[in-house]
């Protein structure tokens, strides 16, 4: 599986010396140079605006890459629609998800496809305790960090019980999330460990 997105650090574009207004552009010709490379064809032309190679060779090809785009924007719709098996989104509250599934449905039309093409995932923060109100304290650090307030934190990521996270994940698979990637709020590795457990025995079950 790729994951694909364009980046929003500036910092990061002046260290590889890439202008950060063209990220995007740059992005739509690296996917469309892997779609060609990928193919069937021993050989590969390629003359573009940043990326410029003859007979380029790639071995052994692979039977199937999935692609899956992360981002927010009508741009991001666009790049799923066009070249993704996947669509990988960050910090999605449950309203805004269902808002660009909109913007998604309309981007994939003008490819002619449909939802049933790609997987829908959430990248999300998880913390799972017995205690609600423990789990809000050893994540609020994290979530006070990357969202400046823990509250808009809680409202995009799983933090809480097993039942809550339950019921969080239930209202997005029903608006048709299937994938969801895991990243732990965890004081330790034995921490992790013992929340991975928990939802191994405490959440699985009440999806299968």
């Amino acid at each position: 599986m790729l994951g694909v997105t364009v980046g929003a650090a500036a910092d990061e574009f002046e260290v590889m010396q890439v202008p950060v207004k063209e990220r995007g552009k740059r992005t739509d010709e690296y996917l469309e140079v892997m779609r060609r490379i990928f193919d069937e064809a021993p050989l590969t032309n390629v003359e573009g605006r940043t990326v410029t190679f003859s007979g380029g060779e790639f071995f052994p090809k692979p039977k199937h890459l999935p692609i899956w785009i992360c981002g927010k924007g009508d741009a991001a719709m666009r790049r799923v629609a066009q070249y993704g098996h996947g669509f990988l989104p960050a910090g999605f509250t449950l309203d805004l998800y269902r808002e660009r599934l909109q913007s998604l449905d309309a981007a994939l039309a003008k490819a002619n496809r449909a939802r049933e093409d790609i997987i829908c995932g959430l990248e999300t923060f998880i913390l799972i305790r017995s205690d609600p109100e423990q789990a809000v304290r050893d994540a609020t650090s994290t979530m006070v960090y990357w969202y400046k307030d823990i509250e808009k934190g809680k409202a995009c990521n799983l933090i809480g019980t097993p039942a809550m996270i339950i019921d969080r994940l239930r209202a997005y698979v029903d608006i048709g999330v299937r994938h969801f990637e895991l990243k732990f709020i965890a004081k330790n590795l034995q921490d992790q460990l013992d929340m991975m457990r928990l939802i191994a025995t405490a959440v699985v079950p009440a999806f299968t």
